[in-house]
């Protein structure tokens, strides 16, 4: 059996423990995004081994799921109340989507066209991307509600995981 070989290691220092929470691969593969149980989002060359921004990326709770867009010109993080969007190109914080009261948000997702974002919580929300407009919430979901989310081609399909632990597919058709 082969083994890995370790790029890198993250070692947090005493004033920024990290504890990491989420994690995702920037569609270049060259940067990861990590998301921290203190609500940092470092993004990391993995290549190099340091990090690609020079600070870390600041949420308001916990990080609990995170995604970048097909261009990757957007990073999502969504934690305990909200979903932030962050433009990579200017590093900062476009838009802001409150969840308070719809559940923790436990999944999100862009499709390929970077045209769409979903975001799985007790119900799971889909935004039109750039305008951030809300566009509809799926429904059928179990009472503990929706853990992942992920498109399908040309966003034809979403795909839900539920805390029920069956896998629901909504068509645009």
């Amino acid at each position: 059996m082969a083994e890995g070989t370790s790029l890198f290691r993250s070692t947090p220092d005493a004033s920024n423990p990290a504890s990491y929470t989420a994690a995702q691969f920037h569609p270049d593969g060259f940067l990861l995004g990590c998301g921290t149980k203190a609500g940092a989002v470092e993004v990391w060359d993995a290549r190099a081994g340091k990090w690609a921004v020079p600070s870390p990326l600041s949420c308001d709770a916990a990080v609990t799921a995170m995604a970048f867009s097909e261009n990757g010109y957007h990073l999502a993080t969504a934690c305990e109340t909200a979903v932030q969007v962050w433009d990579l190109r200017k590093l900062k914080c476009v838009h802001s989507v409150d969840f308070a009261g719809r559940g923790t948000p436990k999944g999100v997702a862009f499709d390929l066209g970077a045209q769409f974002m979903a975001v799985a919580a007790d119900s799971v929300a889909v935004f039109a991307a750039k305008k951030w407009d809300a566009l509809g919430e799926l429904s059928g979901l179990p009472s503990k509600g929706a853990t992942a989310v992920a498109f399908g081609a040309k966003a034809a399909k979403v795909f839900v995981g539920a805390a029920d632990h069956k896998l629901r597919v909504y068509s645009a058709e």
